[in-house]
């Protein structure tokens, strides 16, 4: 599993599939 943090203010490339979930993810969620 990959951590990946993505802001939703902040659109960073860390992980391709992160970037999908960032509408999701919380400034403070971390998705696997």
């Amino acid at each position: 599993m990959q951590r990946c943090i993505i802001f939703p203010k902040v659109k960073s490339p860390l992980c391709p599939q992160a970037e999908r979930t960032a509408t999701k993810v919380t400034s403070s969620g971390v998705r696997p």
